[in-house]
């Protein structure tokens, strides 16, 4: 019946633990309807010899029930190969340390009775019992464990490899290349850390299987369910509780995911941050990071303002003098257009603004341009390439600005920007971004073409540009851009795209790691609309030696000097 029931044998002779039952810590595993649906999704994922992933909020059981099932496989099919890995050994496998995972399988078959647990010695008296290796005399079949590496059970093979907290693990696309050349079905579990992590990435993929497992589905947890419109309307869910529980103060903001609220979570919203809220109790990619930008707004303008571009294409230029000529349509092509011109030219009338950033061109990151109607304050181009390298991306930016009517340039010329840079004002485009002291109060050009990003600069930038997306001063149609708005986090160096900070592929340009582009290019495409004019540096007057003026127009310039080599040092 064991054999073939597996809720039977979870039901019937399978035993958890929970120390936080005090006095009652060892409790029969009595699964709820949710787990029911979890523990059959993946043994018919194992069977079918299919890929799927779990996507979980904390403490719903869900590495228990991994245990569960293998040990179930492990003692009821012949000659199976379970593996199990975590992110570190100790995680994995150490003694007396309840926290991992073979702690939980050693629980597991302990608790069952006699009749169902194999021989601990066989005939050779060989342990059945070892290090990171539980092997069943009967079956044949063996659980074993392991560390999450890039060699990942290399030159073998394997029934299910179970890797635990998968969105944590360090080089995960290496990690799961090795495990999927291992085993015809891998099934890495995890809360969130992010919405650009190699798990997230994983969870979207139409060909794997995949599994979310919501706080929401726990009746515990769920007690008093209650759901928060956008407005702070309530729908109570469970109706029961509430009759039993009259005059409860219900929170008027919507919960992470599908606006979902009880008791339990408002206790959790009090005594969590909202990325801990986000990642331990929702599961929720998106906010699970230390996200910069706000993920609610991010979400609501990828609803209400996000649309297909009107046209996709590219822009024909002369290559000797870098004029534009005309517009071809195709269905693949780089530029893409959210409004109609007539005569497939933008109107003369209208100004724009062009932010620019620059990728070395090797297919690793991407140039993007983001060209926005100053009048408007709408995004109405924009241009992605990961294999444009820097001086023909310059000869195709100075065809565009030339096309959008002299647009304002602004491109940030740290890196391969640099070379861009320097190849638009060989082609003689003057109308460009100049140097500022973004810290003084008159804010002086200088000579040097080009935005320059270090931490405080992008900092302020992308502030500037969230705050813009938030009020509705710019609208912003590009999805993507808009997406990757939502993988920027906060880290101790500044504010970073965590998708290049994973190495994850995603980008459909080609592009080997989606690195924010976008987003840093429609953000100075906004700063050109927004930019106050520069003050012009006043004429040098020539004073003559030994006057007044002389003297002190020399100690001006002693000064500047001195605070020039205190910063560059």
């Amino acid at each position: 019946m064991c054999r073939r029931d597996p809720l039977f044998f979870f039901n019937t002779f399978c035993w958890t633990y929970d120390p936080r039952r005090i006095g009652q810590s060892v409790v029969p595993f009595i699964t709820y309807p949710f787990q029911d649906d979890v523990i059959n999704g993946l043994i018919g994922w194992i069977f079918a010899q299919q890929h799927g992933s779990g996507k979980k909020s904390r403490d719903v059981g869900f590495t228990w029930i991994a245990c569960g099932t293998s040990s179930w496989l492990w003692n009821f099919y012949d000659d199976l190969a379970i593996l199990f890995a975590s992110r570190k050994a100790d995680y994995v496998d150490k003694t007396g340390d309840p926290r991992t995972i073979f702690w939980k399988l050693d629980f597991i078959v302990d608790w069952l009775p006699a009749f169902l647990r194999p021989p601990i010695v066989n005939r050779k008296g060989e342990d059945a019992r070892a290090h990171m290796i539980y092997r069943n005399f009967h079956t044949g079949s063996v659980m074993s464990g392991e560390s999450t590496n890039e060699d990942l059970s290399r030159g073998d093979r394997r029934t299910v490899i179970w890797l635990d907290e998968f969105a944590s693990v360090p080089d995960a696309p290496a990690v799961m290349s090795a495990a999927l050349d291992a085993s015809g079905c891998v099934i890495p579990f995890s809360t969130p850390k992010g919405s650009a992590t190699e798990f997230a990435a994983l969870n979207k993929k139409n060909s794997w299987g995949f599994m979310y497992v919501h706080w929401s589905e726990h009746p515990e947890k769920a007690a008093g369910l209650y759901r928060v419109g956008e407005k702070g309307e309530i729908e109570i869910l469970d109706k029961a509780w509430h009759e039993e529980n009259p005059g409860y103060e219900f929170k008027l903001t919507p919960g992470l995911v599908d606006g979902f609220r009880s008791p339990w979570y408002d206790r959790q919203a009090e005594e969590r941050s909202q990325v801990q809220l986000a990642q331990e109790v929702d599961g929720d990619d998106a906010a699970s990071g230390s996200q910069f930008f706000d993920a609610g707004i991010i979400s609501r303008l990828m609803e209400d303002t996000a649309i297909e571009p009107v046209r996709v294409g590219e822009l024909i230029y002369d290559t000797e003098e870098y004029e534009p000529k005309n517009w071809f349509n195709q269905k693949n092509g780089r530029l893409r257009l959210w409004a109609k011109y007539d005569d497939d030219v933008p109107p003369k009338t209208e100004e724009y603004s062009m932010g620019v950033d620059i990728a070395v061109g090797t297919g690793a990151s991407n140039t993007v341009f983001t060209v926005t109607n100053k009048r408007t304050t709408e995004v109405e181009a924009e241009f992605a390439s990961s294999n444009i390298k820097p001086i023909a991306a310059a000869e195709y930016a100075v065809s565009l600005c030339r096309w959008f009517n002299g647009a304002f340039m602004v491109p940030e010329a740290n890196g391969p920007g640099r070379e861009f840079v320097d190849r638009v004002i060989e082609l003689g485009y003057g109308n460009i971004f100049m140097r500022r002291k973004e810290e003084s109060l008159r804010k002086k050009s200088s000579d040097v073409a080009g935005w320059f990003s270090g931490a405080a600069t992008k900092r302020s930038l992308l502030a500037e540009y969230g705050r813009a997306l938030e009020t509705g001063e710019m609208t912003n149609r590009s999805k993507e851009s808009l997406e990757e708005c939502g993988a920027y986090v906060i880290t101790p160096n500044g504010v970073e795209h965590d998708a290049a900070l994973n190495n994850v592929k995603r980008d459909p340009t080609g592009a080997k790691a989606n690195h924010g582009d976008r987003v840093i290019s429609s953000a100075l495409s906004w700063k050109g609309v927004t930019m106050a004019p520069f003050e012009k540096e006043e004429e040098k007057h020539e004073y003559s030696p030994g006057t007044v003026g002389y003297r002190f127009q020399q100690r001006q310039e002693k000064r500047e000097r001195e605070m020039r080599e205190l910063l560059e040092y």
